[in-house]
């Protein structure tokens, strides 16, 4: 008598296959597109950069012209800036940056504070992930070795003091003149 053939081959190839298959998702690691290298030291961080300064995001803007979108979208970051440590930063600086992390965007949120080492690119003040970009309530280290900073308009606050001086010693001299003429 003929035996019929077995399946047992073919049901344990199978079986092997699910199981590896399974075992793969089990022992898989999370995947980024995006990778720093190790986080630069914050003097080099500081000197490397453009910009660092503490502020304030007051809006996130992205340009919505398109049908699709990609995570390297540009965002524009508004902030109010409160210290600066590093560059001529206005007292409402904007910043770009990539949509998402997954292109090593930094996801700012609207309302809060952060430490931003901006450099430039194309004219504008740009960031990434892989900066030391942070938000400032875990930037205590950074803020502690960059120092006090200096309030976003102290150095217009001292152009604007020597510019009365100026002024206030021309209108001195004016008046003297004038009162000596009249003499």
């Amino acid at each position: 008598m003929k035996r019929a053939p077995t399946r047992l081959p073919f049901a344990c190839i199978l079986m092997m296959t699910v199981v590896m298959f399974g075992l793969s998702f089990l022992f898989a690691a999370p995947v980024s597109a995006c990778s720093c290298a190790a986080s630069p030291s914050i003097e080099d961080a500081k000197r490397d950069a453009a910009a660092v300064f503490a502020g304030k995001v007051t809006h996130v803007s992205r340009s919505w012209t398109k049908m699709t979108f990609s995570t390297a979208d540009p965002v524009k970051v508004s902030f109010q800036v409160k210290r600066v440590w590093k560059g001529n930063v206005a007292s409402n600086a904007k910043v770009v940056t990539a949509l998402s992390s997954a292109s090593c965007g930094y996801e700012f949120e609207p309302g809060k504070e952060y430490l931003v080492y901006a450099y430039h690119s194309d004219g504008k003040y740009m960031t990434h992930l892989c900066t030391r970009t942070a938000p400032l309530e875990d930037a205590a280290e950074d803020i502690q070795v960059l120092g006090k900073g200096r309030n976003v308009n102290s150095s217009y606050s001292a152009l604007l003091f020597i510019a009365a001086v100026v002024i206030g010693i021309n209108c001195m001299t004016t008046i003297r003149r004038k009162n000596r003429n009249e003499e």
